[in-house]
């Protein structure tokens, strides 16, 4: 009996082959694990802020790659807020730009951002130590004055230092990228950069100009509120310009302190109410207690009194009407002074017993003829309006007023209830001061001169809407001249100057705010369109408001001061 062994193996051609497929894996694993690694870190970033904290951008970086980051927070507190702009940039170089400067840096594992301190070599310090600089400079005004104690701050650290007698200072191995901070008193504080300071170039400070150096114009002097021992406030041209009203005095309203401007109402050419240190008068319908009124040494004839022979539109306060200072033109006007106290108004008697407004008009400038137009439009609404009660509303109140009371409904106590028609609705408020005011002004002047003389003309128009329904409006058309002359010795000096204005308004002939309480379902017009009166045959009293357009007031006014 023969038995036979069969003996099973591995080829050696199996095993070769079997160890490239395993090697193809491994290669292949790894090129994806790459692969996938700098997809993540490709990922781009979209983002532009101005002034944006760290921690703000970490966050939005989260958010576009989901890259969680970390950070100690005292360390970003050194930094502050950045600025940056990303468009399609790779988080890498987002990253490097942002902390670019900052002394931190970052490192990437596993989808995590760490921000750390910057780690600096030995090398970094050499290099660093022979591209470090040494600062000398002078600090000087803009007329070349070296400027004695001028603070010298190296921006984000504790350095600081101060120039001496002659204006110089040093400061030793500054980083070429960082800013000096220069200040002194008196002066506007200014930032340099220590690339641009070189031994030949002085660092120059601009005055700040104070309140006590303004020019403070009283009576008798023109000079620096510094040196006045009046108490005098002022409005200049530039703040004058901020606010486009028709009254100048209106520009004054809680800009000087102890003056109180109150508008009577607000239609347009409305007289404004002023008050210089409080109320000097009990009654005032038998003294006055508004101050004296000058325009370039001129006093204004008609004062801050109304020129309407009757109150009309601009309601029924005491002393309500067309201002004179309606009139003038707001653009024309170089400051406004207030004399508030008895130093300064002394010069004017018991004329200026409750105080002084001096208003000076803009003058021509040397040089060659220039000209100057300016158009401008506006619009304006009512802030708020109130709310009224709906007909609906307003009927079930009449009818519980009527319960409450015990009292019988008759056609002379109830006939909004009886005869008017109860289902129909106006709101007054809407309807009588809704409506959108708009505003146009246009200003051309020309101005030029030589070293003895300049000169100023100018003209302007103004027209002003209201927010009353139509087409109510009130318009000023003016003129100015100005010529100033000295001799060539400055000892004789000679000023001519004149403003011309004329006025007109075609406004309602009473206030319309007063048909605002009528009853909702009171009857505007009839079934022809045609306004409305005593519906159902009774009258109240009250008539139709929009009457009032059927007496339309008109007035106008010129004004000439020389």
């Amino acid at each position: 009996m023969y038995i036979t062994f069969t003996k099973k193996g591995i080829s050696n051609g199996y095993i070769t082959k079997m160890l490239f497929i395993m090697k193809l894996t491994t290669v292949l694993l790894i090129a994806s694990l790459v692969n996938v690694s700098a997809a993540g870190l490709a990922q781009q970033i979209n983002l532009k802020k101005n002034k944006i904290s760290l921690p703000q951008l970490f966050s939005e970086i989260k958010k576009q790659t989901g890259f969680r980051v970390v950070w100690d927070s005292q360390q970003l507190k050194k930094v502050g807020q950045v600025s940056v702009h990303f468009n399609n940039t790779k988080l890498t170089d987002a990253l490097d730009q942002t902390l670019a400067g900052t002394g931190l840096e970052y490192t990437i594992t596993d989808r995590t951002i760490v921000i750390r301190e910057e780690k600096v070599t030995v090398i970094d310090r050499i290099i660093r130590a022979f591209s470090d600089s040494d600062i000398r400079a002078t600090v000087v005004d803009e007329k070349g004055v070296p400027l004695i104690g001028a603070t010298i701050r190296v921006k984000g650290t504790n350095r600081s230092t101060n120039t001496n007698d002659k204006g110089e200072f040093y400061l030793a191995k500054l980083d070429e990228a960082a800013i000096l901070e220069v200040s002194f008193i008196g002066f506007r504080s200014r930032e340099v950069s220590v690339k641009e300071i070189s031994p030949n170039v002085n660092i120059v400070l601009k005055e700040d100009a104070s309140k006590l150096d303004e020019v403070a114009i009283e009576a008798y002097r023109e000079g620096s509120q510094r040196l006045s021992t009046s108490s005098i406030g002022r409005v200049t041209s530039e703040e004058l310009a901020k606010q486009p009203v028709q009254n100048p005095l209106q520009a004054l309203m809680g800009r000087i302190p102890g003056v109180v401007v109150s508008q009577t109402t607000g239609v347009p050419g409305a007289r404004v109410n002023v008050q210089v240190r409080g109320r000097a008068n009990f009654d005032r319908l038998l003294t006055n207690d508004q101050p004296l009124f000058i325009i370039d040494g001129v006093p204004m004839a008609a004062g801050n009194d109304r020129v309407s022979v009757s109150s009309g539109p601009f309601g029924s306060a005491i002393g309500a009407g067309l201002g004179a200072f309606a009139g003038i033109n707001t653009a024309d006007i170089e400051s406004i002074s207030v004399l508030k106290d008895a130093d300064a108004t002394s010069i004017y008697g018991s004329r200026g017993a409750n105080g002084v407004i001096l208003i000076t008009t803009k003058k021509g400038k040397a040089g060659p003829v220039v000209v100057n137009a300016n158009v401008s439009t506006g619009a304006s609404v009512v802030s708020k309006i109130p709310k009224m009660l709906n007909t609906e509303q307003y009927l079930m109140m009449r009818n519980e007023a009527f319960a409450n009371d015990k009292l019988t409904r008759t056609n002379a106590n109830a006939y909004d209830l009886l005869l008017w028609d109860n289902n129909r609705y106006t709101n007054f408020a809407e309807e009588l001061i809704g409506k959108t005011a708009h505003t146009m002004d246009a200003q051309v002047n020309v101005t030029g001169g030589g070293k003895t003389s300049t000169y100023r003309v100018g003209g302007a128009y103004h027209r002003e809407g209201t927010v009353y329904p139509g087409d109510s409006y009130a318009d000023r058309a003016s003129a100015n001249f100005n010529n100033h002359s000295q001799s060539e010795n400055g000892r004789f000096t000679m000023d001519f100057s004149g403003i011309y204005s004329v006025g007109a308004s075609t406004l309602p002939s009473a206030d319309l705010t007063n048909g605002i309480l009528l009853p909702p379902n009171f009857r505007i017009y009839d079934e022809k369109g045609q306004l409305a009166w005593n519906e159902g045959g009774f009258s109240d009293g009250r008539d139709n408001p929009l009457a009032q357009f059927k007496q339309e007031y008109r007035s106008s006014m010129s004004n000439l001061n020389v």
